[in-house]
Order: structure tokens, then C-alpha cells, then sequence
């Protein structure tokens, strides 16, 4: 969800003011000194670099938590990742694609995601429901289950870290809400 090509720019400009930096070791890691980290986090300050990564995270996310929620986890998460070093290194070392890379999102946006489901979340989960060839009425049942069974923050973790466990519920609550 959350695009590393952002912070890979930081890095680079970090490495400008720093020539002890040795950014990887043959593992591929990241390796940054403390002055390294230090100084990608005062980048990370920067008003420009937040505006760039709320505005990609945002336009990511707009779909299923709405402009309004988009821009403020987006926020809060480029936040969290500026002033949490640990969480910053793991960011820069999980790779663009795939299970790490999803898990990592969530983990950026867990702490920041709503307490309840926005009607744009409810709107994306009756669109790919009816995709399916389901009736909008047994799908308007399908939301009203998944919202009883969780909450924002176990839904968005289940869509991003296991989404195939997450789809047999929905297939789940698909034939309940079909059979009522």
C-alpha cells in the first residue's frame, strides 16, 4: 500500500551528507549509522517529503477509507514512521512486493486506521461483492455481518496479510446472507 520509493529518496540525499554511510551489507539490508538514521529522520521533517508520502499513501488508500480518513492515517502513519527508528529500519528493509510488504503497510496504518467503518469502506465492500454476482441486498447483509464480526483494524489486517482466509469468511457470510 505504502510506496518505499519514497523513502529511497530520503536515503539517497541522507547519504549525500553523511561518507561513513555504508547502506547495505551482502545480505541487502539496509545498514545506517546512527548519524544516518538520524539524519533521515530530520529529512523525514521536511514538509515536502510528508506531503509527497501522505498524498501517494492517500490516493491508495482513498477507495476503501475516503478522502477525509485516507489523508488523516496517512498522516498519522508518516508521523509514527518519522519518529520511530526501529519501524523505519524495518520499512526500508522489507521489499516493494508481497506478503512483507502488506504486512509492513498494516502494521504503518494499524495504529491510525478508524474506530469505525467509514461509509466509503462499506461502499468498496458492497462493489466487490456485487462484482462477485451477488444481489445488493444480500451484499448490504454481508457488510452488516463483517461489521458485527470485526472491527476497521481486523478487517484491513485480514485484507492485506491474508486475504485468502479473509475471502473464504466472506464466502461464508456471502451464503448466510444469501439463504436469509
Amino acid at each position: 500500500m505504502i510506496k518505499k520509493s519514497l523513502i529511497a529518496c530520503l536515503l539517497s540525499l541522507s547519504f549525500v551528507f553523511s561518507q561513513t554511510s555504508n547502506p547495505q551489507d551482502n545480505s541487502g539490508e539496509f545498514q545506517l549509522s546512527e548519524e544516518d538514521l538520524f539524519l533521515v529522520q530530520m529529512l523525514l521533517s521536511d514538509g515536502l517529503f510528508r506531503d509527497n508520502f501522505v498524498q501517494a499513501c492517500a490516493m491508495e488508500s482513498i477507495e476503501w477509507l475516503g478522502a477525509q480518513w485516507a489523508e488523516k492515517t496517512c498522516s498519522c502513519a508518516y508521523d509514527n514512521l518519522a519518529k520511530n527508528q526501529a519501524l523505519l529500519l524495518k520499512f526500508l528493509n522489507t521489499d516493494d512486493e508481497g506478503a512483507e510488504a502488506d504486512k509492513m503497510s498494516f502494521e504503518l496504518l494499524e495504529k491510525c486506521l478508524p474506530q469505525k467503518f467509514p461509509p466509503e469502506m462499506e461502499t468498496a465492500i458492497v462493489r466487490e461483492c456485487m462484482n462477485g454476482g451477488i444481489k445488493k441486498s444480500a451484499c448490504d447483509c454481508v457488510v452488516g455481518n463483517i461489521k458485527k464480526k470485526y472491527s476497521v483494524k481486523s478487517f484491513m489486517k485480514g485484507v492485506l496479510e491474508s486475504p485468502t482466509a479473509l475471502e473464504k469468511v466472506f464466502t461464508d457470510i456471502t451464503i448466510q446472507c444469501g439463504v436469509q
